[in-house]
């Protein structure tokens, strides 16, 4: 049975079998960023060349600016505060969420651009 895509997305799994894990550790652990080398359901190497998951920063850097501007918007139209109160509140908010949003786009840039596809056949 095909696995949807998101779910394995959200889940953080492998892209050719969305079964394996993708990181090491937790996103709570220190060593949030930590992947694996390869997929331990179907060997399939994660990091293809140097330097390739450098371009997830762009993904990262867009995902940070949309919430940056959703906030600010729904804080606009709902309290209005003062603009300390503006950068307390989005700094603090992007702080909190800044390792599942490392993660996010991360894995989001090896779905996109690794060109791997799904195998129905590995998965169980």
């Amino acid at each position: 049975m095909k696995k949807p895509v998101l779910i394995s997305l959200f889940n953080q799994k492998c892209p050719r079998c969305r079964e394996g894990k993708f990181f090491k550790y937790s996103a709570l652990h220190i060593r949030f960023d930590e992947h694996l080398e390869s997929c331990s359901h179907c060997g399939l190497k994660y990091e293809g060349e140097p330097g390739f998951f450098q371009g997830s920063l762009y993904i990262n850097y867009a995902i940070n600016v949309a919430m940056i501007i959703t906030l600010f918007t729904a804080l606009k139209l709902t309290f209005d505060p003062a603009l300390h109160i503006y950068y307390i509140i989005i700094i603090g908010f992007i702080l909190s969420l800044m390792t599942f949003i490392y993660r996010f786009a991360k894995i989001c840039f090896m779905y996109l651009f690794s060109g791997v596809k799904y195998d129905e056949k590995l998965s169980s």
